[in-house]
C-alpha cells in the first residue's frame, strides 16, 4: 500500500502483528500468505470439468519482499497437492492437517 512516498504493507499496520512483535522481542517472524487454487489438468478449455480436478495450496512470503517482486512466480510455491474430489467429499481439515501440522512445527522452531 503506497500512502504518498512512504510503502507500507498489511503486516506493518496490523495491529495484532504490531502486538505480537512486541510481545516477543527475542522472535523472528516472518510473514507469509496461503492461497488455494483449483485446477484440471489434461483439460484447458473445461469440457469435462471435474475430471482429473487438483487442489493446490500456495505459500507466498509477499509481506516480507518489495512490492514489484511479491507477485512474481519465483516467490509463490506450492506448499500442498491434492485430488479435489477428497477435499470435496472429506473437507478442509483432512486435507490441510498435515500442512497445519508442519507450519506449526516451523513457528515453534
Amino acid at each position: 500500500l503506497a500512502k504518498g512516498n512512504i510503502v507500507s504493507s498489511f503486516v506493518q499496520v496490523n495491529d495484532n502483528w504490531i502486538l505480537k512483535q512486541i510481545n516477543n522481542p527475542n522472535k523472528l517472524f516472518i510473514p507469509y500468505i496461503l492461497f488455494f487454487d483449483d485446477y484440471e489438468t489434461n483439460n484447458p478449455l473445461g469440457a469435462h470439468a471435474g475430471i482429473q480436478k487438483l487442489g493446490a495450496v500456495y505459500i507466498s512470503l509477499s509481506p516480507c519482499l518489495p512490492s514489484q517482486y511479491s507477485s512474481k512466480i519465483n516467490n509463490i510455491f506450492l506448499a500442498l497437492l491434492f485430488n479435489s474430489t477428497v477435499r470435496k467429499d472429506f473437507g478442509n481439515q483432512i486435507i490441510c492437517n498435515k500442512l497445519i501440522e508442519e507450519i506449526n512445527f516451523l513457528e515453534t522452531t
